[in-house]
């Protein structure tokens, strides 16, 4: 699940995804969607990455 989200929104939109996820997300830039808080044009999203690779500058 992606959440898309205005800078507005950030802080809820942060603490709803590591509520969820247990996890941190990736944060993108984004300006071809909705904000789910207030509706306005979204500005980012977080994605749940698929493996520890998924994070920039990521080395095991």
């Amino acid at each position: 699940m992606n959440i898309y989200f205005c800078i507005k929104d950030y802080e809820e939109a942060i603490d709803e995804f590591v509520y969820t996820y247990e996890s941190f997300p990736i944060l993108e830039e984004d300006n071809n969607n909705v904000c789910k808080y207030c509706g306005s044009k979204s500005e980012y999203v977080l994605k749940v990455p698929e493996s520890k690779s998924d994070y920039k500058g990521y080395k095991e």
